[in-house]
């Protein structure tokens, strides 16, 4: 009986490692003011996922949609996005849109853009702590962004193929 459970205990601890999440807030990192890259623009490939991609496309000046597509229609997500700097630092705030979402969160990633490519880097899901200001979100962090804890270990590359 213990070998099934602690068999049991460590498929669900490697399913929750594999499938973790980026930290999320209701609150943004700052509104959108930085203006859309239009190197964002196009259609990107998730490294090592071939049956997966992102069509970005222009929203406004300082937003973007982003159709995440899959094998099927079924399959396809939607989000829409804009970018903030922190201390120089170039992040994503990422936002799902659908009618099945009644409480919409934030999703941060650190990006690296280039002209054919996009390095992402989550902030770690470990964070605890809670906001109720862009401001106090973004001082926090500020003044972690040099901790290596902070960014889930993996980057996430996507080469541009459109």
């Amino acid at each position: 009986l213990m070998k099934i459970i602690f068999q049991s205990v460590s498929v669900l601890l490697c399913a929750f490692i594999l499938f973790a999440c980026p930290y999320e807030s209701v609150v943004p990192i700052d509104s959108p003011t930085v203006p859309l890259d239009k190197k964002l623009i196009g259609t990107w490939k998730k490294l090592n996922a071939e049956d997966e991609s992102y069509v970005i496309s222009e929203r406004d000046e300082y937003t973007f949609n982003i159709e995440k597509r899959g094998k099927s229609e079924s399959d396809t997500e939607h989000f829409w996005g804009y970018e903030s700097h922190v201390d120089g630092i170039r992040f994503l705030n990422i936002l799902r849109v659908g009618p099945t979402d009644t409480l919409s969160k934030f999703f941060f990633y650190k990006i690296d853009l280039n002209t054919d490519s996009i390095r992402l880097f989550e902030l770690t899901e470990n964070i605890d702590e809670e906001f109720s200001t862009s401001a106090s979100l973004k001082n926090f962090i500020s003044n972690n962004l040099k901790n290596t804890y902070f960014f889930n270990k993996e980057e996430i590359n996507y080469i541009r193929v459109l």
